[in-house]
């Protein structure tokens, strides 16, 4: 349920994290034209209604593959921006999708993944082999199976989440943190982001403890920073998972210092 009136504050104070990485924005230089490509393709693609196209173009992802891949050339760059506007819609249909749904839905699309002769008319698995078809032209093992494996793991924490939302219940801190980290959708893009510098890693690096220690910092901090901003909305849909909600639960706190508290833990993991 969403927060009530008498317990709402008039003024929030949002935590500054963003101070506090020193690292500049770097972006790609043709982020104007895949833009636009990538969105073409999406309206090709989708199926979507007038009122999702514009939803979808105020979503802005394509800024985000941007900004990972800066330096990559423009046929990865389209495949990354390709990727990320197919997921935001994906998000979009998991945010009202029952359990059952959200099963059926990963089914599908993981076997457009993993078998490329996979005969399919669902609009969503066929831009999975649009996307992915031109992944695998030049991506290498390591990294290929990595980003699928990363995919499915994302699939499996929005199962969850459904199944929460689906009990109007709200997660204990600890399972919380764990399928976040796949609902925060960093292990596919830790993959991509190999796939854009064309660099497969040793399995002896991927699974070092050092790596996954970072892995898991950048993939809560992000994760965490994004539920801090987008809290208000969520909240106002009846979304209890979020790192807010589940603080004020787990804490006992209110709902000001679950924000306060969620910025010093997104700060403790950069």
């Amino acid at each position: 349920m969403a927060i009530t009136s008498m317990e709402q504050p008039t003024v929030l104070i949002l935590p500054d994290i963003l101070s506090a990485c020193p690292f500049p924005l770097r972006v790609h230089p043709d982020l104007e034209e895949v833009e636009r490509a990538s969105m073409e393709w999406v309206i090709a693609l989708a199926g979507l209604t007038d009122a999702g196209k514009k939803k979808h173009k105020a979503s802005n992802v394509t800024h985000v593959a941007a900004y990972y891949c800066s330096e990559t050339d423009p046929a990865r760059f389209r495949v990354y921006a390709d990727f990320m506007n197919w997921i935001i819609i994906i998000d979009d249909l998991l945010d009202n999708y029952s359990p059952e749904d959200a099963r059926e839905l990963r089914e599908c699309c993981m076997r457009a993944f993993r078998d490329p002769e996979f005969q399919t008319e669902d609009r969503l698995a066929l831009m999975v082999q649009s996307f992915f078809g031109r992944f695998r032209e030049t991506g290498k093992p390591g990294y290929t199976k990595r980003f699928i494996d990363g995919v499915d793991f994302y699939f499996s924490g929005s199962e969850r989440e459904t199944e929460y939302r689906a009990k109007g219940s709200t997660a204990d801190l600890e399972s919380y943190v764990e399928y976040r980290r796949g609902t925060g959708l960093c292990t596919p893009i830790f993959a991509m982001i190999e796939y854009s510098a064309d660099i497969d890693l040793p399995e002896e690096v991927i699974s070092h403890p050092i790596i996954k220690t970072m892995e898991d910092a950048a993939n809560d901090a992000i994760s965490w920073g994004n539920d801090i901003y987008s809290f208000n909305v969520e909240q106002a849909r009846g979304d209890m998972n979020n790192i807010v909600v589940v603080l004020m639960h787990a804490k006992g706190l209110d709902l000001q210092s679950a924000l306060d508290y969620a910025g010093a833990l997104v700060k403790s993991r950069m």
